[in-house]
């Protein structure tokens, strides 16, 4: 009698350990991989450096993929939403430089683009199921509009209260100066 209880009480050791490593387990050794890490490095062109990137990826039927851990939350705000810090409306999000994603088997389409002075790209990415994929995008500007003496501003919305009161010579002196 003692033996059949400390065999079943093995036996039910032994089976707990195994159902938490099958619980635990990413996939058998033999199992085919489902996805693949997908690496992707953003360069300023003229500089070679890592540059900030806005970036959207969508699959194949364009849903956009959730960010990586490395996106740069961005502040999202409908009326009446609580804040939110996240994704953009149409799935775009903010890296500085390069991210880093584990994604499922497929094809995928990476838009990135970098302000109006940056030419916009669109890329057509294909996962193969445990290959990793490693890509580096490099922006391109296609203008320098500091070095042409123009500089990019927000005129805040008080300014422009003001400015209708004060008449058009004080608008053009806003624009000018």
């Amino acid at each position: 009698m003692k033996l059949q209880k400390k065999l079943l009480t093995n036996l039910a050791a032994v089976a707990s350990i195994a159902i938490t490593l099958a619980l635990f387990a990413e996939r058998p050794a033999d199992a085919p991989a489902k996805s693949a890490r997908v690496s992707v490095s953003l360069l300023d062109d003229a500089t070679g450096q890592p540059t900030a990137v806005r970036v959207r990826l969508t699959d194949a039927a364009g849903n956009p993929v959730p960010p990586p851990d490395a996106a740069v939350a961005v502040m999202y705000l409908r009326p009446g939403d609580k804040p939110l810090y996240t994704a953009q409306p149409d799935g775009a999000f903010y890296v500085e430089g390069s991210f880093t994603a584990e994604l499922p088997a497929g094809r995928y389409r990476l838009a990135l683009s970098k302000g109006s002075e940056f030419l916009a790209q669109e890329h057509d990415l294909e996962v193969a199921a445990g290959r990793p994929l490693e890509q580096t995008y490099r922006l391109k500007r296609w203008i320098n509009s500091a070095a042409r003496g123009w500089y990019s501003a927000d005129r805040e919305s008080a300014l422009a209260h003001l400015d209708r009161r004060r008449g058009p010579e004080y608008r053009r002196a806003l624009a000018v100066g």
